[in-house]
């Protein structure tokens, strides 16, 4: 097995708290025929030294610089980089379990199937990452072998998450895929793609791939932009799955996906992009309310419209300023919460 060379692309940007613990849980792989290319994204923090210095003392080690383009080009750049006949992603905040890459691979060749995917952990801590057996682990797929239409119908249906960064590929799958640039949530327009062309993936029931949580990562972040860009998958999302209805994707599927889009669009109107065009954005805005006005009240009209979202409307119809107040509270509010339940937990 050790005749087959991993490519592990890391995408790195500000990261000096955290990168030298990826990186050392890429080089430390029991796996030892890898390749790790980081990605340096115009860093300014020390975190470029940190990759020029680990690339001295370890020549599996590339480190690569770029100007300051976003997570998606910076994939994008390593994936043409990458010379192995697999390839994995890691984000510069997260660590693998030592065993991530030989079990990945393992598991590929063994079931000979395109892709594979491990559980994931959460952790909030600031120092090394670990595993803990007592974690919730992500996603809900159960372990085993899936062909391509059952792992679609996974994916739609959350059961397989949309992140690249848990899973191992074959190399001709990027062959003509790359994430989109400029924008935040590029894995799922690149991961719906890429299970397209999966005849089959299988599923690995250990938590090998530790995701950090921490208050400047994306995942707990909220901002216009965020919210912005989540939409715009959320929209390419809801496009993917009518394509693939009814021969793929159920009805409710498919009301599953145009409520997340709608979902999304409340959060868009709560949290504007900043304009210094006043009349831009008013009209934005205006466009946007009635969007979200029309797919409301098609959605309520759907007897399995859930609760939630009939509230929502509701309260758009009557009271659309309300949502500018009680949406930016719910989402802090949630991180504290979570925040005080993994403390205790701890203890």
């Amino acid at each position: 097995m050790n005749n087959y060379l991993v490519s592990i692309i890391i995408p790195v940007f500000n990261d000096n708290r955290y990168i030298s613990y990826a990186i050392e849980s890429a080089i430390n792989q029991t796996h030892s025929n890898i390749e790790i290319i980081l990605i340096d994204d115009g860093s300014t923090d020390g975190s470029e030294n940190i990759c020029d210095q680990y690339a001295k003392a370890d020549n599996r080690v590339l480190s690569i610089h770029q100007s300051n383009q976003g997570l998606g080009a910076a994939r994008n750049k390593g994936i043409e980089i990458a010379s192995g006949d697999y390839i994995a992603f890691l984000d510069s905040d997260d660590s693998y379990h030592p065993d991530y890459i030989k079990n990945m691979l393992s598991a590929m060749l063994q079931n000979n199937v395109d892709l594979v995917l491990s559980k994931f952990t959460l952790s909030n801590t600031e120092e090394k990452l670990s595993i803990d057996a007592n974690q919730k682990q992500h996603p809900s797929i159960i372990k085993g072998l899936y062909y391509h239409d059952d792992a679609l119908r996974a994916l739609i249906d959350t059961k397989i998450n949309y992140s690249v960064w848990n899973k191992l590929y074959r190399r001709y799958l990027w062959k003509d895929i790359r994430f989109p640039e400029g924008c935040l949530y590029e894995d799922v327009e690149a991961t719906c793609k890429i299970l397209d062309l999966c005849k089959s993936l299988y599923v690995i029931d250990q938590p090998l791939y530790i995701k950090r949580i921490h208050k400047g990562s994306i995942t707990a972040s909220t901002s216009a932009k965020k919210s912005k860009d989540h939409l715009q998958a959320n929209s390419y999302l809801k496009l993917f799955v009518e394509s693939n209805t009814p021969d793929l994707c159920s009805a409710n599927q498919l009301l599953q996906v145009r409520e997340a889009e709608f979902n999304q669009m409340i959060l868009v109107y709560a949290y504007p992009p900043k304009s210094t065009d006043k009349l831009k954005q008013a009209n934005d805005r205006a466009d946007l309310k009635s969007k979200i006005m029309n797919n409301g009240n098609l959605l309520c009209s759907h007897s399995q419209c859930r609760q939630k979202t009939k509230i929502i409307y509701r309260m758009m119809c009557i009271a659309p300023w309300l949502i500018r107040i009680v949406i930016p509270l719910w989402f802090p509010l949630n991180r504290i919460l979570w925040y005080l339940k993994e403390s205790s937990r701890k203890r």
